[in-house]
């Protein structure tokens, strides 16, 4: 029987994110014997500039019919910038903030 399963964790790495998934796994299924991680990837890692410029892209390619903008590609990239505290500042990131809601209203 194949079970498949996903983690989200918030580490330094991917090692130590692989890591701490098999973990979790092993604690909340102990009945089973073997765990494969079949994905990491690391999330965050840019520039602000790098996000407005994902942003601008996710903006652009968005169905504007659909006014759900919480489910949209768009806000996920506001989202990860909003984790990312490594490399975008709060100050930043309530820019970034006020710059997509600009760019909605605006549509």
């Amino acid at each position: 029987m194949v079970e498949c399963i996903a983690y989200v964790v918030q580490t330094g790495s991917a090692a130590e994110g692989k890591e701490k998934a098999l973990h979790m796994a092993r604690q909340h299924y102990p009945e089973f014997n073997e765990f494969r991680v079949y994905h990491v990837e690391e999330i965050g890692k840019m520039t602000l500039e790098q996000y407005k410029t994902r942003l601008d892209e996710e903006l652009e390619a968005m169905d504007w019919r659909d006014r759900d903008i919480k489910h949209s590609s768009a806000y996920r990239v506001l989202s990860d910038a909003a984790l990312d505290r490594e490399n975008v500042s709060m100050d930043e990131w309530l820019k970034l903030n006020a710059y997509f809601y600009k760019c909605v209203k605006e549509r």
